[in-house]
């Protein structure tokens, strides 16, 4: 009987312990590769449907220095609910072909049509034509310019309003008149300020808007609290 030698039984002993554990540790990294591979492809939760939503013009006083501005709030609200993924925003406007067939048609009056749309039959009325119940109504209620201190006072209001039940139910409101910083006037023209000042605060006003309601914890009844 031959004698195997030290060294020989060594390397016979390394091989046939070392092969499994050499063929785990190269499969131990694929099979984490996998494991990753398929969380990646994991499908993810469907977003919600965006709410559909009419907006309207914004009004403003009869010969107020406001109908110059009316334009930079409509745009600033469109902008950011466009942006939001909550809502999906249409703008109204009185040459809308089911507008023009409602008025042929005598089931509106020319009146029906144009500003303002601040009383919410009137936009019931329109939106439902359009085929929404979600309305977004805004206003400058309020325009004042001090010439001797440069400064540019407005009065903005901003409602969303759902029309879908028997009553019409405000859902978001917001409103601030406010005053334009004094150091903001310098070199500047009152247009200039007025359209710069007007364009803050509607940005200001629309994130309140669009701030998610906070939840109230419901207090825990007397009897079900631990001693």
């Amino acid at each position: 009987m031959k004698t195997v030698s030290r060294r020989t039984f060594l390397s016979l002993l390394f091989l046939a312990l070392g092969t499994p554990l050499c063929l785990n540790t190269l499969l131990l990294p694929a099979t984490a590769q996998g494991k990753k591979k398929n969380e990646k492809e994991a499908p993810s939760a469907p977003k919600a449907e965006p709410k559909r939503i009419f907006q309207f013009p914004t009004d403003s006083p009869e010969g107020s220095k406001a109908n110059t501005l009316t334009d930079i709030v409509e745009r600033g609200i469109a902008r950011r609910l466009s942006n939001n993924d909550e809502y999906a925003v249409a703008m109204f406007f009185p040459a809308m072909p089911l507008i023009r067939r409602a008025l042929i048609n005598h089931e509106i009056d020319r009146k029906d049509v144009d500003k303002p749309y601040d009383k919410t039959e009137k936009a019931k009325k329109l939106a439902t034509l359009a085929g929404y119940t979600l309305v977004v109504l805004s206003s400058i209620n309020d325009y004042q310019y001090n010439a001797d201190k440069k400064q540019v006072t407005l009065d903005i209001s901003i409602r969303i309003v759902d029309f879908s039940g028997e009553k019409p139910v405000v859902i978001k409101f917001v409103a601030e008149t406010a005053t334009s910083p004094a150091d903001t006037g310098k070199d500047k023209t009152e247009d200039k300020i007025a359209i710069d000042f007007a364009r803050d605060l509607v940005e200001k006003l629309i994130k309140d808007v669009l701030k998610p309601k906070a939840v109230t914890p419901t207090p825990t009844p007397a009897n079900d609290k631990k001693p």
